[in-house]
C-alpha cells in the first residue's frame, strides 16, 4: 500500500487502488467497521 507521500491527486489511481476502494464502497457500515483492514 502506498503511503500518502507517494500519493498524487492529480494522477490517476492504480487498478490495485480502484478495487480496493470499490469493495469497500459496497460495504454496509457495519461490515466495513469491522473490516481486518480497517
Amino acid at each position: 500500500m502506498a503511503t500518502i507521500t507517494e500519493l498524487d491527486a492529480h494522477e490517476q489511481p492504480s487498478e490495485e487502488m480502484r478495487a480496493s476502494w470499490k469493495s469497500y464502497s459496497k460495504l454496509e457500515a457495519f461490515h466495513l467497521r469491522n473490516h481486518p483492514d480497517m
